[in-house]
């Protein structure tokens, strides 16, 4: 994820936040985040603060 792949990001989250009202991200493909990846996702997870206060955010270290 990096700045040419972070707007397409945003708004497939974006939209998905829309349609479902939760997104379940797997990065465990992900090689490489900058900081516009890193944008991207905090904003997603922003909005679904904002729809769904308290919602459950779960994550897998790496191992």
């Amino acid at each position: 994820m990096d700045l040419a792949t972070a707007p397409a990001l945003q708004r497939a989250l974006v939209d998905a936040l829309r349609r479902r009202g939760e997104v379940v991200l797997d990065p465990s493909g992900v090689t490489f985040v900058d900081c516009a990846g890193l944008r991207a996702l905090v904003a997603a997870r922003d909005r679904a603060d904002r729809q769904s206060p308290g919602s459950v955010k779960r994550g897998r270290g790496a191992r």
